[in-house]
C-alpha cells in the first residue's frame, strides 16, 4: 500500500502534479527511469541499485531533496535499513523507506518510534 496523492500533496507541501508523479513512482505506474537525472545517477554504480533506492532517488529529484540517506539495519549491518530523502532537517516531512514500506513522515519520528520498541541504529 502506498500513500495517497492527497497525503503526499498535503504532507510534503507539493502541487498536485508533483504529488501525482511521486505516487506514480512509488506504485510503479511511472517508471523512475523517466524522471530526468535518475538514469545518470543509476549509471554511477558498479552494481544495479535496488528498485526502492531508484524510487527514492527519483522522488528526491521530484521534491527537491538533498539526496537519499539512511542507516544500516541494526540487526544486519550488511542489509539496508532505514532510508529517506534528506529534506535538510530531521523533523521535516519526507519520504521514508523501512522494511519494505514507503511512508510520508519524518525520519526522526520513525527512529524515535523504533527506539521505543528497542530498535537502535548505529
Amino acid at each position: 500500500m502506498f500513500p495517497s496523492i492527497k497525503t503526499i500533496q498535503t504532507r510534503l507541501h507539493l502541487d498536485r502534479d508533483t504529488a501525482i508523479a511521486v505516487r506514480g513512482v512509488l506504485d510503479g505506474s511511472i517508471s523512475y527511469h523517466k524522471i530526468p537525472g535518475v538514469t545518470a545517477w543509476f549509471h554511477r554504480f558498479n552494481y544495479p541499485p535496488k528498485t526502492y533506492q531508484c524510487k527514492l532517488e527519483a522522488i528526491n529529484i521530484l521534491i527537491g531533496g538533498h539526496g537519499v540517506e539512511g542507516f544500516p539495519d541494526p540487526d544486519d549491518m550488511t542489509a539496508s535499513g532505514l532510508e529517506y530523502v534528506n529534506m535538510g532537517d530531521t523533523y521535516t516531512t519526507t519520504v521514508v523507506y523501512w522494511k519494505g514500506r514507503f511512508m510520508i513522515t519524518t525520519w526522526g519520528d520513525v527512529v524515535e518510534g523504533l527506539e521505543r520498541q528497542g530498535i537502535y541504529f548505529p
